[in-house]
């Protein structure tokens, strides 16, 4: 008796992913998926925010344009970048030494609302902006270590 090898056979392996596909879409069909929208915050344009970078501790300051253009300050360096209200994510660079492009850090974060009581047990909010940045060795990165954490926040009305 001669016995059918699946995946030995030459079109085993397009069976294998056709039927997979099918069956995806069958799933599909009968469980449709839930899309859970997350809130969208508006980014606060108060320039009250404390910057964690690294364990760098200091202010952040920038506005942003309605366009999403985004100038500031952090570390007393000029920053240029972007806020993308849809994604919530902001980028920018720091410029620490504008006329070397080896002392530059790229900052990438996302926006959300965080909450905590105090010891009073009354609520405290903020808005946080937590990401990563990148450095070159003109800023103080290595082959090994080239990128970093940081966070910001700002102390908002609790609603």
């Amino acid at each position: 008796m001669k016995t059918f090898n699946f995946m030995g056979n030459q079109y085993g392996w397009i069976i294998f992913i056709v039927s997979f596909i099918c069956l995806s879409l069958l799933i599909a069909i009968n469980f449709p998926l839930q899309v859970v929208n997350a809130a969208v915050l508006m980014l606060q344009n108060n320039n009250n925010w404390t910057v964690n970078a690294n364990g760098y501790i200091d202010g952040l300051r920038f506005s942003y344009t309605p366009q999403g253009s985004v100038i500031g300050t952090i570390f007393g360096d000029r920053i240029i970048g972007f806020w993308d209200h849809n994604s919530q994510k902001i980028l920018f660079m720091r410029l620490a030494n504008p006329s070397d492009p080896t002392s530059f850090q790229i900052y990438t974060g996302f926006l959300f609302k965080d909450t905590t009581t105090n010891s009073l047990g009354m609520p405290l909010c903020y808005q946080t902006l937590s990401g990563s940045f990148l450095t070159p060795a003109g800023a103080g990165g290595s082959a090994t270590r080239n990128e970093y954490g940081w966070y910001a926040q700002s102390p908002i009305p609790c609603n």
